[in-house]
């Protein structure tokens, strides 16, 4: 059996200059085959950035070329893993979710880079941080996967919807709270269709619902093996909740494929009122909102109990978690202060529709409050604040040029 890496991209590449002999540059290319989860907007504009950085430089000096392929999101990549393995098709490196792991452990489908490594001399496991030497397939001096998109769950939400019941949504939001909102947001036509849900949840009970579990103070797997919540009541209770949701008519199943990218589209559409996903497509939805002129809020993780707030936050920590949630409240409001001073000051030519409508409709605006100028100081405020409140988690200072490019956008 062809047995991959499940590794971070660039660390692989690094690892690539190191564990692959020189003389292999001589010969035929040696092709590398990277299935990912990555396909669309600025996530996918990370993976190209990289590989074809590496092909360029690293790649064609020691005659080595990256492919990669974008399958699908977790879920259909696993899926497609498992098939490819049992066609002998297997790819060489993938990003899967760490929930995944144990199962391509326990199949065997994991090379263990370790021997590797310490074969060309090469320090893999103190390059990495400790937490990292603790978890599945990583403990005894095994190294099988290594850390590529860090992120936590986060939940979306339409501001116009939330505006529209009255309902203020802070940096937490408490299940009672969800479903109070979701049961309000929710409208259904004169044959009782539904129009708008009010809620929304993939599947990925080991990212979303587990959290759940974590947060009632139980335990999805222990570390014996075994699952306490499958015997205590707990993962019952989880499920029968959201089974609830989902017969009460205000929680829209999910998408068996592209489950992410359609609940973003009907968010923006005003058809889904909120739904939970990764902080990683958080750049995605803001640039996709931003072009249709819609107002999206973020919140932490939805909780059972507000004094035990978990989260699968894949390596992040509290402090992280309310940087992020900080961001998005201050984004999301710098971009409406945008929004309302291009509608007072641009052309319809610029803006690709009509401007000057908040005025004529007497609508309160942070420019009929501020004026222009008080209105740009405001935006200005709001920016250094998104970025301000971003550093712990802004390393390549993505997120912060992201609200940069929103307070300068032109339409």
């Amino acid at each position: 059996m062809k047995k991959m890496t499940a590794m971070l991209l660039t660390l692989a590449l690094v690892l690539s200059m190191s564990l692959v002999p020189a003389a292999f540059a001589e010969a035929e290319p040696i092709t590398i085959q990277f299935w990912h989860h990555r396909g669309s907007g600025t996530q996918y504009e990370c993976v190209t950035h990289a590989v074809e950085g590496f092909n360029s430089t690293v790649g064609q000096e020691l005659g080595i070329v990256v492919e990669e392929s974008y399958i699908g999101d977790y879920v259909q990549l696993f899926s497609q893993i498992q098939l490819a393995v049992q066609s002998g098709e297997a790819p060489n490196v993938v990003s899967a979710a760490n929930t995944y792991t144990a199962y391509m452990l326990e199949d065997g489908m994991l090379v263990d880079m370790a021997p590797l490594a310490e074969a060309e001399d090469y320090d893999i496991t103190g390059n990495l941080m400790d937490w990292l030497l603790e978890i599945g397939g990583n403990t005894d001096g095994q190294i099988h996967s290594l850390p590529y998109c860090r992120s936590t769950p986060l939940f979306y939400y339409n501001k116009a919807v939330a505006d529209e019941l009255g309902i203020e949504i802070g940096d937490m939001i408490t299940i009672d709270e969800l479903v109070a909102f979701g049961e309000a947001a929710m409208q259904t036509d004169e044959n009782g269709n539904v129009t708008r849900y009010g809620f929304e949840i993939f599947n990925d009970f080991g990212y979303y619902n587990a959290a759940w579990i974590y947060q009632l103070g139980s335990e999805y797997m222990a570390e014996g093996g075994g699952s306490p919540s499958l015997e205590d009541g707990t993962m019952l209770k989880v499920l029968t909740d959201w089974r609830d949701w989902v017969d009460a008519g205000w929680c829209r199943v999910f998408d068996a494929t592209n489950a992410g990218d359609i609940a973003q589209t009907m968010l923006i559409s005003g058809e889904l009122a909120s739904y939970m996903n990764s902080s990683a497509g958080l750049g995605n939805l803001m640039l996709a909102a931003e072009e249709a002129g819609v107002e999206v809020g973020v919140a932490m993780f939805p909780t059972y109990d507000p004094d035990n707030n978990v989260a699968e936050i894949g390596g992040a920590n509290e402090r992280e978690l309310t940087a992020l949630s900080r961001y998005g409240a201050a984004l999301g409001l710098a971009f409406q202060v945008a929004d309302d001073i291009l509608d007072a000051t641009s052309t319809t030519e610029e803006m690709g529709k009509t401007v000057g409508k908040d005025e004529k409709e007497g609508k309160l605006t942070y420019v009929a409050l501020y004026g222009v100028d008080g209105a740009r100081q405001r935006l200005d405020s709001l920016t250094e604040e998104a970025v301000r409140e971003v550093q712990p988690v802004d390393a390549d200072g993505f997120f912060s040029d992201l609200a940069r490019d929103f307070a300068a956008r032109k339409h």
